[in-house]
């Protein structure tokens, strides 16, 4: 045994793949602060756990979309380049996938590109990193050409659809019977409002993300507040300031206060505009924060 020679081998002490804990640090901080358009996905923040170092609690949807999106930015800074641009691929592969219009000479070229991920994926993953859900990935471009693109054939609509259906139940011994009784009241709950006014929104519907312009009408870049109201005098100028065009603003009020000082009957408040008398108050000098933005 002395006069064997004995090798040793030096194991490395962490993978190719693993991060340290300034590392995780700033991955778990780009999805945390990432902002979204409203509507897009869901609070992904809130899932993100910075001082533990971790991310759980997410749905399918938000892992399709951190793989769509989020992780190429993720990974730029936090993992090394062998490791990070086969991720970086796979996401930008995903996304050509969902694309609504594809090119069917397109999937050939996608086909061979997944293959080769998959194989950078075996030289840096272990073996119990590859189970059925990667292998898919090798199928994918075929179920598109037999099946049509896969924005289409989709179940997170209906699972979401699903979920506001269960929200009906109120008798649990009687689900049916609920969903059909939540559905109705809501069904003529939206037909009352909209027959007693046109704008009238009920309060159990968001508000509208989409506004009809008529034509020939000039479209302001106006956005909305999320869940708070302005008093009306505010909207008054901001309508002012938004359409004056050349005209200086501070003039133009300073024509509505004349107007009102000229008005015939200025000494009966009551008598006067209400649109006049509130746009002659000049516009808030206070500044406001609100929680969101709607564009």
């Amino acid at each position: 045994m002395d006069d064997e020679e004995i090798t040793w081998t030096e194991l490395p002490k962490a993978a190719i793949f693993d991060m340290t804990k300034k590392e995780k640090e700033i991955f778990c901080s780009v999805l945390e602060k990432a902002k979204l358009p409203y509507g897009c996905a869901a609070n992904i923040s809130r899932y993100v756990h910075t001082k533990e170092r971790t991310i759980w609690g997410y749905k399918s949807h938000d892992a399709h979309f951190l793989l769509h999106y989020l992780l190429q930015f993720a990974v730029k800074k936090t993992l090394k380049p062998e490791v990070a641009v086969p991720l970086i691929r796979l996401g930008a592969f995903l996304r050509s996938l969902w694309s609504k219009v594809i090119d069917l000479t397109d999937l050939n070229r996608l086909e061979k590109e997944i293959i080769e991920i998959l194989c950078h994926f075996e030289m840096i993953f272990p073996t119990t990193f590859f189970e059925i859900m990667i292998h898919l990935l090798v199928h994918l471009c075929k179920e598109i050409e037999l099946g049509g693109p896969a924005h289409l054939r989709c179940m997170w609509p209906i699972e979401r659809y699903l979920c506001k259906l269960k929200s009906y139940v109120r008798n649990r011994s009687k689900p049916e019977g609920s969903i059909a009784e939540g559905y109705l009241a809501e069904e003529c709950l939206t037909f009352c409002s909209r027959f007693l006014n046109n704008d009238a929104v009920p309060k159990f519907e968001c508000c509208p993300q989409k506004v009809e312009y008529p034509i020939g009408t000039r479209r302001n870049k106006d956005g909305k507040p999320v869940h708070l109201t302005k008093s009306q005098w505010i909207a008054c100028h901001r309508y002012i300031l938004f359409n004056c065009g050349n005209k200086d603003v501070e003039n133009l009020i300073e024509e509505h206060r004349a107007l009102i000082d000229s008005h015939p009957i200025s000494k009966k408040i009551k008598d006067i505009p209400k649109e006049l008398e509130l746009l002659a108050m000049g516009p808030n000098r206070a500044a406001k924060k609100f929680t969101g933005y709607i564009d």
